[in-house]
């Protein structure tokens, strides 16, 4: 056969299984993987000798903060970002102004990203409005997004979903459309009380009391996600649990599937890798994870969560904010909006932990490839390395040594939480539908040139347990 693109002397991995051998492109599609010695002609040749070839990341959790808050990012500056890290999909979040709460605003969402986008996109809209959610998932939503959470933005109040009745009623729509219902969960009121109890113990209303009180007060999150669960079993909702950093959350979770319950769960990694002493260093733009990487056991059950698949994805939650704009939480950090951008070096940041030992590659391309394309209804279109397969695919070299900067970043904040830090790994090309967007952090794709992910019902029952080889040589 003839191939617009062929990468050659790779070594392929699947979440099961790893080979050496060459993928053969053409027409955007992955057509056959064969072995280094098949002849067959290609318009262009990749030598991928020495290094990784794992499926293009697919992401659940990005803030492109289109429309109404661009002078943070924007489809063409996140997907900048994205192509340049390793991640070929990505589906967005609802908390823009206005938020996505009517099939008007979501069409008007995606001529804006047709426009502007470089690799594939999807949109999970608000379920905070039960009497939308029909005419959203009529329009192509990809999914629905619920915030437990409020009191600011970018926990939007306009589409906070904070009383259980609520809640039950926002899941219930939901679990109608067959689609997946990512939320947020949190106890606002609980917090509320802690934060004021904090204060009035004479805490300083700054970022190191906001995150001694938000992450770190474990009933906070996983009273949320009893509920949920709860929930969850009257419902049928295919209920995907974020932030599931809390200790009893990830217990809570854990057990429910044991019980044969339908749930998935995600943990984004600034929890569990941003420290006390990077947010001494940086300010709040580190903010997230001091309470719990200075408890190496809480780190460790959170490893083994990943690696044991209580957690199912590794998302992102690429958040970017202007530094004028995280930096007010020094002062007052209720008044603050919090979050960092993550598309630059996510990919790096978790190779550095696969040299380190805490995970495999091929796990990690569970959790950030197949797991995520499946939750979508996505794959095998996405997520994995097989004929059929959209050509999305990352060449990863596991020695390159990388000092993290801001000087680098392409999302448009223009600076990263991760600053100063030396890993060990990353992406040296990215492939998107058989279209080289990205090498060594240069992008070379236009706008526009990405698609979107309408929305696939179907029948929710968990991430399968997967065994057997992953990858197979197709015969010549």
């Amino acid at each position: 056969m003839r191939a617009d693109l062929r990468i050659r002397n790779g070594t392929l991995h699947s979440a099961n299984s790893s080979i050496r051998g060459d993928l053969l492109i053409a027409g955007g599609i992955i057509r056959a993987v064969v072995t280094p010695d098949t002849e067959a002609d290609a318009d262009q040749v990749i030598d991928a000798t020495g290094l990784q070839v794992i499926p293009g990341i697919v992401d659940l959790h990005c803030h492109a903060r289109t429309p109404g808050l661009e002078h943070k990012e924007d489809f063409r500056t996140a997907s900048t970002a994205a192509a340049a890290g390793g991640i070929t999909t990505f589906v967005d979040m609802p908390n823009v102004d206005p938020p996505t709460v009517t099939a008007e605003l979501l069409r008007h969402k995606k001529a804006i990203a047709a426009r502007d986008t470089l690799v594939d996109w999807g949109h999970f809209a608000s379920g905070s409005r039960p009497d939308t959610v029909a005419e959203l998932a009529a329009a192509g939503a990809t999914g629905f997004k619920i915030f437990m959470v409020g009191g600011g933005y970018p926990h939007d109040d306009r589409i906070a979903v904070v009383s259980n009745d609520a809640l039950y009623a926002a899941l219930e729509a939901v679990a109608a459309t067959g689609l997946p219902c990512l939320v947020h969960p949190f106890e606002q009121a609980l917090f509320s009380m802690f934060w004021q109890r904090a204060l009035d113990a004479g805490q300083p209303p700054d970022h190191t009391t906001r995150v001694e009180v938000y992450t770190g007060i474990d009933v906070v999150w996983r009273s949320a996600v009893a509920t949920l669960l709860e929930f969850q079993k009257d419902t049928g909702v295919r209920l995907h649990v974020l932030h599931t950093h809390a200790r009893g959350s990830i217990e809570l979770v854990r057990k429910a599937k044991a019980e044969g319950h339908r749930v998935t769960a995600a943990l984004d990694p600034k929890y569990f890798h941003l420290t006390r002493a990077d947010m001494l260093r940086l300010g709040p733009r580190s903010y997230s994870g001091a309470v719990i990487t200075e408890n190496q056991q809480h780190v460790e059950e959170i490893w083994a969560a990943i690696n044991d698949g209580t957690i199912d994805t590794i998302d992102s939650d690429h958040g970017p904010h202007t530094l004028e704009e995280v930096e007010r939480a020094r002062v007052d950090a209720s008044k603050a909006e919090l979050g960092n951008p993550q598309y630059d070096n996510l990919l790096s940041v978790l190779l550095n932990d696969v040299n380190q030992g805490r995970t495999t590659l091929a796990h990690l391309v569970r959790l950030l490839c197949e797991n995520p394309a499946r939750l979508i209804g996505y794959y095998p279109q996405k997520g994995c390395l097989q004929a059929g397969a959209d050509a999305d695919i990352v060449l990863i070299d596991l020695d390159k040594h990388i000092h993290i900067d801001d000087a680098d970043v392409k999302t448009k904040v223009g600076w990263t939480p991760y600053h100063g830090w030396d890993v060990v790994g990353g992406p040296v090309l990215t492939v998107a539908r058989g279209e080289i967007v990205a090498r060594d952090g240069d992008v070379l794709a236009e706008p526009g040139r990405g698609r979107y992910l309408e929305g696939r019902p179907q029948a929710f029952a968990g991430m399968p347990v997967r065994t057997g080889p992953g990858l197979s040589l197709l015969p010549r």
